[in-house]
Formats: C-alpha cells, sequence, structure tokens
C-alpha cells in the first residue's frame, strides 16, 4: 500500500477545537499525524486537554486509513486484472462525451434521465465488464473519501468519472484529486476536482 496522503480534519470538528489552547491544538495535531503515518497511539497526559477530544479524532482518523487501504486494494485488483482499457477511438459519426442533440425533444432528455438513474447503460460510451468494474471501484472509493457529486451534467456521477478516466487521468490521478477537494470541501466540489486535475496535467 502506498503512503497515506492526507488526512481528514472535518470542520465539524472546530467547536472541539475551539476551546483547546493553541498549545493543546499544536499536540493534538501533531499526535494525528504520528497516529496516521506510524501507527503511534499517543499517551493522554502528553495531549493536555486534547485528551477529551482524541477518542473522535482517532475514530476518523481508523475511518480514513481503512477507506485509503481499500481503495488500494482495489485498485491493486484492478490493476492485476489489466487496468483500464486503453481508449476507444470513436467514430466520426459518434457523439462527443458531453454533446447533446439540438434536436431531442425534452420528453426525451427526461426519459433518458430518468433511464440513467435507474442504472440503464449510457448510450455514449459503451464499457467492457473490467472497465464499469473499474469506474464502480472508483465511485465507491470517492464516495468513501465524502467526495459529493454535485455536478448535473448529461451521464450523473458515473458519466463524470467516465468522462475522467476517457480524458486520460489515471485512478490514482482521480483519487488524489478526490482528497484534495475533499480536504478543500469547496461549494461545487466537481467543478474544485476538475481544476486539480487540469493544474496537475500542466
Amino acid at each position: 500500500m502506498g503512503e497515506l496522503k492526507y488526512i481528514m480534519l472535518y470542520v465539524d470538528n472546530r467547536e472541539a477545537f475551539e476551546v483547546l489552547s493553541d498549545e493543546d491544538c499544536g499536540k493534538l495535531i501533531k499526535a494525528m499525524f504520528r497516529y496516521a503515518l506510524d501507527r503511534v497511539e499517543p499517551s493522554l497526559s502528553e495531549l493536555g486537554n486534547g485528551r477529551f477530544v482524541w477518542g473522535l479524532l482517532r475514530g476518523q482518523l481508523e475511518r480514513s486509513i481503512n477507506s485509503y487501504k481499500t481503495k488500494c486494494y482495489n485498485l491493486s485488483e484492478n490493476g492485476k486484472k489489466g487496468g483500464r482499457p486503453k481508449k476507444q477511438k470513436l467514430s466520426a459519426k459518434s457523439k462527443s462525451f458531453e454533446e447533446e442533440s439540438e434536436e431531442e425533444s425534452e420528453e426525451e432528455s427526461e426519459e433518458k434521465s430518468e433511464n440513467r438513474e435507474q442504472g440503464a447503460p449510457s448510450d455514449q460510451r459503451s464499457l467492457s465488464a473490467a472497465d464499469d468494474d473499474y469506474i464502480s471501484t472508483l465511485i465507491n472509493a470517492a464516495r468513501d473519501a465524502g467526495f459529493k457529486y454535485d455536478g448535473n451534467g448529461r451521464g450523473g456521477e458515473r458519466g463524470f468519472f467516465i468522462k475522467l478516466m476517457s480524458d486520460g487521468h489515471s485512478g490514482t490521478d482521480v483519487m488524489d484529486a478526490v482528497y484534495r477537494t475533499v480536504a478543500h470541501n469547496p461549494e461545487n466540489q466537481v467543478g474544485y476536482l476538475q481544476m486539480v486535475l487540469y493544474h496537475s496535467n500542466l
């Protein structure tokens, strides 16, 4: 497993930190890093008043660590199966991923949207079983990390991740961007994630 790159510090914890002195906050943050990276459990006496918050933070750290291990395992298993298949070239007659026909009526558009929500396959790109599994694993890992799809593009959440992969981003790059997005917690998570991926390719 690769080294853990992030630890989550949720904004919900702010009130717990506000009542602590800056010194105790610093001790708590250092203890979080030691626990996440080296699995060193701090003694309660060294945390000062931070000892009252440690149990809550340790539980959150455990969930983050387990989620990261699961993601690494799933991506590794999919890699053993050959990873994501090479990009398929679309014919000139094929629609690009984000194109919508101007002639499509509102009724047809709503019907397609309902089909997608019910799990009907998208007509925009045919996926092999391995590719489909990989996308599902990626989506689940992103959700486990706290990513919330807030876009409104065609294809919904699944279409969004398919688009990222078809643009040539690796699963590792996508998950790295997911962790950065969740850590930053912007109002528009989809837009922020796309910006992170864009800047990582410059």
